[in-house]
């Protein structure tokens, strides 16, 4: 799973943190809800729906072709975990990839993909600097929901199920405890998806792969 975060962006652009967060909804979602917070579309100018003050979730779907699918197994088939976190001008994530991927050789089509994702932060929050993390998991990164500590983030699943975000209607926030702001959820199915979310949400279980913005 991969974390992008812009550090610093233009305070005209930051959207205020509200709950809800990336990409499968919950089944509390089924509950009855006024009119959706969330944008879901399948190209890149989808996410930009996260500037719209009624908008907490922008997803952009999208498949995972076979040539990124073997440059994710391939980091994730070694001796060592795929763990890396980066911070840096959007300008030399591509040489940071090539220098701490397990297996950089056979990774091209992922550090394309991780790229593509850096430049559309960079373009949506007007930064040159961002934050990245790339890490395999075995378990939830973030096991409870949460309402996020930064304004807004973006969060890719290469392998494995993605990210469960809860609905801003469905949160009993009369239920959250001071100074622990969770909701408990069980699994959700996998789900790719690419999303710009301020919010409350929950890492579930991933194989390989991620991209966020920020810390939890």
């Amino acid at each position: 799973m991969a974390q992008f975060e812009a550090l610093h962006p233009p305070l005209h652009t930051r959207p205020e943190p509200r709950l809800a967060a990336s990409s499968s909804p919950s089944p509390l979602a089924s509950a009855p809800r006024p009119a959706a917070h969330w944008h879901i579309g399948h190209e890149a100018h989808d996410l930009g729906a996260i500037f719209d003050p009624d908008i907490s979730l922008a997803v952009m779907q999208r498949r995972i072709d076979a040539a990124l699918k073997m440059a994710v197994k391939a980091q994730s088939s070694g001796a060592y975990p795929l763990r890396m976190r980066w911070r840096g001008p959007i300008s030399d994530l591509r040489e940071a990839l090539e220098r701490y991927l397990p297996a950089p050789d056979a990774g091209t089509a992922l550090i394309e993909d991780i790229r593509v994702l850096g430049e559309a932060m960079g373009e949506l929050f007007e930064v040159k600097d961002i934050g990245m993390r790339l890490e395999m998991t075995q378990s939830a990164m973030c096991p409870r929901f949460h309402v996020d500590r930064i304004p807004v983030r973006l969060v890719t699943t290469y392998d494995g199920p993605g990210t469960q975000w809860l609905p801003e209607h469905a949160a009993d926030r009369l239920a959250l405890a001071t100074a622990s702001p969770a909701i408990m959820t069980s699994a959700w199915p996998p789900a790719r998806y690419m999303s710009c979310a301020r919010a409350a949400w929950r890492c579930s279980r991933a194989s390989a792969g991620r991209a966020t913005k920020g810390e939890g």
